[in-house]
């Protein structure tokens, strides 16, 4: 008996908080447990020499020694299995090591831990949710077949998902290769009972098509949140999946029965083979995204970008047609023709979902073709004028900073300043208007007819310029009737944006709100670059491909040119500083781009 109590008392020996690697010298942090099996722990594990961070495998150690494995041992065997593993659907094995109380294997860290944690909080997941995550899964187990390798415990918790949700196969510690007949281990019952296959319940064996049927399992779960096989007595449960008998999920779509059917065929020979199971009509009549938010986690992602957003946005957009016939500011192309086909308005276009056409700075001498434009409108009763004096100012501007010292190899360090931003944008202007989302957490439209109407925090004060100069203001109860349309689509653009805001990272700092008669007052847009005009002056260039963006606010001796690329903070610099230590080859080049679209206006 004493040997039993020495071994249950070794194996329940605490994890060092600090873990070295005899062979490489490295030294670890052990962190948080992050997992825990019936024969092993993980947790997160830290490199103390570079700070990166992994997930530890932790095996208590059957004897033999310190430092030593049973040859021919499950441990090895996983190891040696594991270690020859290279591909980006299946969790990296970096390194074991082991001491007289545990084997310790590190590997690949997944920060979205694993399906079974996000079906938990989700219950169910959609169908276009269900496709992206199976073509990972297939992807990795298509590796693992074509060298042989049987998975053999296929289930929701062993497919984790990295910070990028990226899912990734893992914990091989049943993996096997199958011998020359296709098959390994016949007569051993082994993997998680309710997901096991016909042929292995009858103790003929795993093979591939083994985790075919696994998958079936797991697509019948995440679809309807519980398994095809509940747990119960073991004869029953058995019985039942030898027969194919499950309960009909009715309330599914007619592909993803019939690929669920295909996929728990009781006889092996009738499931498709990986190949053929992407080749399904649920696969090739279905969306799959190429990518999922984080917040997918949590919540059901939304797919689609509502063309019309939705029967109001239909509604609207009708009475907005009929008041909104543009007189000369909006150049966009325009309805084909009218009735029904007319009123569907062209798909929006996102600052952040636009196809990258530019990697680079675009060419200042390449001829430039505008998309659309447009402009808030002059009264018509009011004192005649030119109408472009925002465009004289922004060119004027754009001189000031061109003609300012000499080039740099890189942009001046700057600093950074509090100034107005429009980090999101929407362009509907051939139907209903152009709309943009203020770093001051205002918004506005710039509609079709050359009015413009805003939200002012706080409070959600609407402000409406019918034309220049002409700033009405009401709270969002008293807006007048005739202007009811409008303020729906600001409202449901203004809602829309902030989604996306708050799906790409947490809200910028809080700024000063604007004043209550800021308004954008022109814009063009170009396949490399659009441009925003603001009434206090402010001109803001955004550049496709590269992902750059530079505003110009302030006047003469007191212009600032601010500048932010991807990866990197927002910084501004005076005219006096860019006078002292010029700026980029790249910074100018984008300057004179956007003077080149100013002055082709």
């Amino acid at each position: 008996m004493e040997p039993k109590t020495r071994r249950r008392r070794r194996s329940r020996q605490l994890v060092a908080t600090f873990l070295r690697d005899p062979g490489s010298g490295r030294v670890y942090r052990r962190g948080k447990l992050i997992g825990k099996g019936a024969f092993s722990c993980c947790y997160k594990l830290t490199d103390m020499s570079t700070n990166t961070v992994f997930a530890l495998k932790v095996v208590p150690c059957s004897g033999g020694g310190a430092g030593r494995l049973c040859p021919k041992g499950k441990v090895e065997r996983e190891i040696a299995l594991h270690s020859s593993l290279r591909h980006p659907n299946i969790v990296a094995f970096h390194g074991h090591f082991a001491d007289h109380d545990h084997v310790y294997m590190v590997l690949e860290y997944c920060g979205r831990q694993s399906l079974a944690h996000l079906l938990k909080v989700r219950q169910t997941l959609t169908e276009p949710e269900v496709r992206y995550y199976l073509r990972g899964v297939v992807s990795g187990l298509r590796y693992l077949h074509q060298r042989r390798i049987v998975h053999r415990d296929l289930k929701l918790s062993n497919f984790f998902l990295n910070n990028n949700m990226e899912v990734k196969i893992g914990d091989l510690g049943l993996a096997a290769r199958v011998g020359p007949g296709g098959r390994c281990h016949r007569g051993v019952l082994c993997g998680t009972p309710n997901f096991l296959a016909p042929e292995v319940v009858s103790r003929n064996g795993h093979t591939c098509q083994s985790d075919i049927w696994a998958l079936g399992c797991i697509l019948y779960t995440v679809l309807t949140g519980s398994p095809p096989f509940p747990v119960g007595p073991l004869s029953e449960m058995y019985q039942n999946i030898r027969t194919g008998l499950y309960p009909e999920p009715t309330h599914l779509s007619p592909n993803a029965r019939h690929l669920i059917a295909r996929l728990l065929a009781p006889n092996p020979a009738e499931r498709p083979s990986l190949d053929r199971l992407l080749q399904d009509n649920f696969f090739t009549q279905g969306f799959t995204p190429e990518r999922l938010p984080p917040r997918s986690c949590h919540s059901p992602p939304n797919f689609t970008i509502p063309r019309p957003l939705g029967s109001l946005f239909r509604k609207v957009g009708r009475l907005l047609l009929a008041e909104c016939r543009p007189p000369h500011p909006f150049t966009p192309k325009e309805d084909s023709g009218s009735g029904a086909e007319g009123l569907e308005p062209d798909p929006m276009k996102w600052a952040s979902e636009a196809p990258l056409s530019e990697k680079r700075a675009p060419d200042p001498e390449a001829p430039v073709h505008l998309l659309t434009q447009g402009a808030l409108r002059s009264d018509p009763a009011g004192p005649k004028g030119s109408p472009q004096l925002e465009v004289e100012a922004a060119i004027r501007n754009i001189q000031l900073c061109l003609d300012a010292g000499p080039d740099a190899t890189q942009d001046p360090p700057g600093e950074q300043r509090p100034v107005l931003w429009a980090p999101k944008w929407v362009d509907y202007s051939s139907k209903y208007g152009f709309g943009y989302q203020l770093s001051d957490g205002g918004s506005g439209v710039l509609f079709r007819d050359g009015t413009h109407m805003a939200l002012r925090p706080p409070g959600g004060q609407v402000c409406y310029l019918p034309t220049r100069g002409k700033l009405e203001t009401f709270a969002p109860r008293y807006v007048p009737s005739q202007l009811g349309a409008k303020l729906a689509v600001l409202r449901l653009f203004t809602c829309y944006m902030e989604r996306q805001l708050r799906e790409e990272g947490p809200p910028p700092a809080p700024q000063l709100p604007a004043a209550p008669d800021l308004c954008l007052l022109r814009f063009f847009v170009s396949p490399q670059v659009l441009l925003l005009l603001f009434s206090d002056g402010t001109m803001q260039a955004s550049f496709s491909g590269a992902q750059a963006h530079l505003g110009l606010s302030g006047a003469g001796e007191d212009l600032l040119l601010t500048l932010e690329e991807a990866g990197r903070p927002r910084v501004s610099n005076s005219l006096h500083a860019l006078h002292m230590h010029g700026f980029s080859p790249a910074a100018r080049q984008r300057l004179r781009f956007a003077l080149q679209v100013l002055q082709s206006s």
